[in-house]
């Protein structure tokens, strides 16, 4: 069996093609992360100010309690 000559060019467009989708797929697993990572600053700052508000009603709260 002859070896079949080596088709350079095509290599090279399948090697350009694999590199643009690995660039495609690193390119929005990295969006994802971002929009996650947005997701979460924002639970975070909701729960803070939900906490912050408790904490404030939680004082008033024993302030009256504590003048009777």
């Amino acid at each position: 069996m002859a070896d079949q000559p080596v088709d350079f060019n095509l290599h090279h467009e399948q090697h350009r093609q694999y590199q643009k989708h690995s660039k495609q797929r690193t390119d929005a697993f990295r969006q994802q992360k971002q929009a996650i990572q947005q997701q979460m600053q924002t639970s975070s700052e909701s729960h803070e100010r939900a906490l912050a508000k408790e904490i404030a009603e939680l004082k008033q709260l024993t302030k009256r309690h504590a003048s009777k």
